[in-house]
């Protein structure tokens, strides 16, 4: 990869900072449960509503429904690209909570392993190892 440092290939910080609302008069470290909603996605889920309500719902369209699950699983193939992981390994979860659960989950826990959380992590990280 050849990025100068601070960089991403294609993609300057000072760009993913700019999508960041808050990141213009703070340094915003928090980047799960109270991150922003990056100003590009905002857009993106303000077409999709559009979409959605002009397209689908009020004319009970099916194509662009169809359409929505096509662009889904686009996503999920670049995803997948960027990790270097097969498509069928990416899953699209609801919330940061389901998707803790899921990771703590999946692995094959022995007896002795240890799960580290910090004293300030969500109620379900501590307690979904004693559900795996």
């Amino acid at each position: 990869m050849d990025t100068e440092p601070g960089e991403l290939q294609n993609c300057p910080l000072s760009q993913l900072r700019a999508d960041v609302p808050l990141a213009s008069g703070y340094i915003y470290l928090n980047s799960c449960t109270f991150g922003p909603v990056l100003r590009s996605l905002q857009r993106c889920m303000a077409d999709a509503l559009r979409e959605e309500n002009e397209e689908i719902i009020a004319v009970r369209g099916k194509e662009p429904g169809v359409r929505f699950y096509e662009r889904a699983e686009k996503a999920r193939q670049s995803a997948a690209e960027l990790l270097g992981v097969l498509a069928a390994d990416v899953a699209w979860v609801y919330n940061t909570t389901t998707a803790s659960r899921l990771a703590i989950m999946s692995v094959d826990w022995q007896a002795g392993d240890r799960l580290a959380v910090t004293a300030v992590e969500h109620h379900h990280s501590s307690t979904a190892r004693r559900y795996a």
